[in-house]
This record gives structure tokens, C-alpha cells and sequence, in this order.
């Protein structure tokens, strides 16, 4: 008995043309996932900004989403986040109290002393003021000029952004990585 001979014939021309076409495409793929990922990344920053700037100063998102300014732009190869930390006013922080026996105004669990508030005041409701500095050549303390209550965010925000850096960077390569996988196995497949 001779044993049948088989024969294996493999056509890889159909396969070798689709891997040029795939490898042509390469360049721009990796652009493409580079570009979703730094995308990706700006929104995961606004966000964890967002929610690390509220907690710092004791402010909830949703009032600070209102106040804090944010701009990114993306250039070939780098993110650029602009963050506008303006101190925020002090009756933005939640409802205010004050009467006139308090020490000064209580804004949700803060106090600040020495402001009071216009409590029956169409124009002025809801404003904590203080006196601050000296209004003119009088030297009469009655006289001192009166402003907002102001609470400085920018140092606690400034701070968490630079201990983030590194979390920022870890999920910058997740994102382009996953990004990647993306191009080469199902972007790829489709050329």
C-alpha cells in the first residue's frame, strides 16, 4: 500500500496585500489613537481637577463646575489644560446665616468672622461682606471700605494638580495603549 501524498497549496498573496495596506496605514492609526487618547485624557483631567479642587475647598462640584474656568488645547504633541482658579465668593459656598448677636457670617459649615450680611436687602441678599482697609484720608472706622468675602482656591488646586502628575501619566499611557490596540486590531482590520 503507497501512502497518498497531500498537498498543501496556501495563496498568501490576498494576505501579504492586505498587510501592505494595513502597514501603509499604520502611521496615521497611530496618530488617530494618540489623538483619541490625549482627547480622552483631558476630559479624565477636567473631571478629577474638578473633584479634587471640591474636596480641598470644602465646595460642592456643582457650584464649583459654575465658577472654575477650563481650556484645553491639543497641539502634535502635547495637552495643554488652562485652569482659571479666581477666588471664589463666599456666598457661593451654600446658604449664609447671620444675624446680629453671631460673631460673623456662617456659610454652610464655615464661619468668617467679623462679616455679616444683608439679610432683608433686595440688592445685597445673600452677599457676606467685611470691612477691610481704610476708605479715604478719614481715619473713622466707620467709614472703612467694604467688600465681598472672597475664599482663594488656587493654591489647593495648584497643589493637587502637581501631586497628580504622575497619576496623569500612568493614565495617558492606559489611554494610548488601549488606544492603540484599538488602531491595530480593529481599525487595521477594517482597511
Amino acid at each position: 500500500m503507497s501512502a497518498e501524498r497531500l498537498v498543501l497549496t496556501i495563496d498568501t498573496q490576498g494576505t501579504l496585500e492586505r498587510l501592505e495596506r494595513q502597514l501603509a496605514a499604520m502611521p496615521e492609526g497611530v496618530e488617530r489613537a494618540r489623538r483619541r487618547a490625549l482627547r480622552k485624557l483631558s476630559t479624565w483631567v477636567r473631571r478629577q481637577v474638578l473633584r479634587e479642587a471640591a474636596k480641598a475647598a470644602g465646595i460642592t462640584q456643582k457650584v464649583l463646575t459654575t465658577l472654575l474656568r477650563y481650556r484645553t488645547t491639543q497641539t502634535a504633541d502635547q495637552l495643554s489644560i488652562w485652569i482659571g482658579t479666581n477666588a471664589i465668593k463666599a456666598h457661593h459656598l451654600g446658604t449664609v446665616r447671620w444675624t446680629r448677636r453671631m460673631q460673623g457670617a456662617r456659610v454652610s459649615k464655615r464661619l468668617f468672622p467679623g462679616s455679616w450680611s444683608w439679610p432683608n436687602s433686595r440688592r445685597m441678599a445673600g452677599l457676606v461682606a467685611q470691612r477691610s482697609g481704610v476708605f479715604g484720608r478719614n481715619k473713622n472706622p466707620q467709614l472703612e471700605k467694604i467688600e465681598v468675602v472672597d475664599v482663594p482656591v488656587h493654591a489647593l488646586v495648584f497643589n493637587r494638580l502637581q501631586a497628580m502628575k504622575p497619576e496623569i501619566d500612568a493614565r495617558f499611557q492606559r489611554l494610548l495603549l488601549q488606544e492603540l490596540n484599538y488602531a491595530l486590531n480593529v481599525e487595521a482590520a477594517r482597511a
